[in-house]
C-alpha cells in the first residue's frame, strides 16, 4: 500500500511480509504492526504495537506504544505519554531523543531493549529500564526528570568524563534524580547495535557485503535511509550490493534470539 497522507481511528493491522508506505501517518485507534512500515512523519495518539520493521524520519508518540523489533529514523523522536521499548527491541535515532510531559500528562518511556541516539539525549520526565536494556548517546545527554531501573547508559562525547554536575552520573547535565543502580560508560562512536554482533566487512562495500559469526536461522535485510526495503535480502553469509547506488545503507539481522541494526556504505 502506497498512499500519500494515512489516517487510522479505528483497527488497523498490517500482516506479515505486508508493507505500508505513506509520507505521513497518524494513529488515534489500534494499529499493529507485523511487516514494513516507511514514513516520513509518523504520529501516535493511540495503542500501536510494532512486531516488526518501521523506518522513518520524525516520530511523535503521544500514546502509548509497545515496540519489540525495529524503530530506524533519520530524524528524531519525542514521547510525550507512554512507550516500552521491549527486550531484544532496537531504536536507532540518527539525530535526538527527546521524553516530555504534555499539558500535564506524565511522559513514560521504558527501555528494555536497545535505545541508540546519533545526536542529544534529553529526559525531563520518566525515564527507566531494565538490566537487558542500553542507551547509547552520541553528543549531549540532560536529564531533569527522573532516572530509574538497572540499565546501562553510555555517552560518547567528548565533555562526558563523569562531571561534577552529574552528580557522579555518566551525564553531560543533570539537574533531576538518578538511581545509583545505573550502569555508566563512556564510549567512542559505535556503529553497530546489539552486543556480541556479527562481523561486517567490507564496510565501505562495493559489490558485496559478508557477516561472520552470525547464529543459525539468520536473516539480513538492506534498507535505504528512508527505511524502504532494497529488496536485498539473504540466509546467508553474503549480501550482494552490486545494484545499489553509493550512499548509507540500513542493515537489519534477525535471529530467534536478537536483532541488531548495522549502518553501511556502499
Amino acid at each position: 500500500l502506497n498512499v500519500d497522507s494515512m489516517y487510522n481511528t479505528g483497527t488497523l493491522v498490517n500482516s506479515v511480509d505486508a508493507t505500508i508506505e505513506a509520507d505521513s501517518s497518524t494513529n488515534t485507534g489500534t494499529f499493529t504492526n507485523s511487516g514494513i512500515l516507511t514514513h516520513v512523519a509518523m504520529t501516535n495518539t493511540g495503542s500501536f504495537t510494532n512486531n516488526n520493521y518501521i523506518g522513518l524520519n520524525d516520530f511523535l508518540n503521544m500514546g502509548t506504544f509497545n515496540n519489540h523489533d525495529s524503530i530506524v529514523a533519520t530524524g528524531s523522536m519525542t514521547n510525550t505519554s507512554n512507550f516500552i521499548n521491549h527486550e531484544n527491541a532496537v531504536i536507532l535515532l540518527n539525530v535526538s531523543f527527546l521524553n516530555t510531559d504534555y499539558n500535564l500528562s506524565n511522559a513514560s518511556f521504558e527501555n528494555n531493549g536497545h535505545l541508540y541516539v546519533g545526536d542529544s539525549w534529553y529526559n525531563f520526565d520518566d525515564f527507566s529500564g531494565n538490566i537487558n536494556g542500553s542507551v547509547e548517546v552520541q553528543d549531549t545527554s540532560a536529564n531533569s526528570g527522573n532516572v530509574t531501573g538497572f540499565f546501562s547508559f553510555c555517552d560518547s562525547s567528548p565533555n562526558t568524563i563523569v562531571p561534577p554536575q552529574s552528580l557522579d552520573t555518566g551525564l553531560d547535565y543533570n539537574d533531576g534524580t538518578v538511581d545509583n543502580t545505573i550502569s555508566w560508560c563512556i564510549i567512542s562512536n559505535v556503529d553497530e547495535l546489539g552486543s556480541d554482533g556479527p562481523m561486517i566487512y567490507p564496510n565501505p562495500a562495493d559489490a558485496f557485503l559478508r557477516i561472520e559469526n552470525g547464529s543459525a536461522n539468520t536473516s539480513m535485510e538492506l534498507f535505504d535511509q528512508r527505511g524502504r526495503s532494497t529488496g536485498i535480502t539473504t540466509y546467508t553469509d553474503l549480501l550482494n550490493t552490486e545494484s545499489l547506488k553509493d550512499g548509507i545503507y540500513i542493515l537489519r539481522i534477525k535471529n530467534e534470539h536478537k536483532i541488531s541494526i548495522h549502518k553501511v556504505v556502499i
